[in-house]
């Protein structure tokens, strides 16, 4: 395994870790806001909510990854 290879492994480790703590706040943030919305609202929110864990996962995951494997090339050489 090369050393971008293993960056990009670690990277989306680290970074499904940090993903999943950030969903978690997102996810905090939004049920404070659902307590005191309208039905409407609430309904709103809980959508967003239910999307928006995963997108951070994903996102947070890729961009660690990336970073990972730019770190690892260039230490490597």
């Amino acid at each position: 395994m090369n050393a971008g290879a293993l960056g990009a492994l670690l990277g989306a480790v680290a970074g499904a870790l940090i993903g999943a703590l950030g969903a978690k706040a997102l996810n905090a943030g939004l049920d404070r806001q659902i307590a005191g919305a309208s039905p409407e609202d609430t309904r709103k929110f809980t959508t967003i909510r239910r999307l928006a864990g995963p997108i951070v996962i994903a996102t947070t995951i890729v961009e660690i990854a990336i970073v990972g494997y730019v770190a690892a090339e260039m230490l490597a050489g």
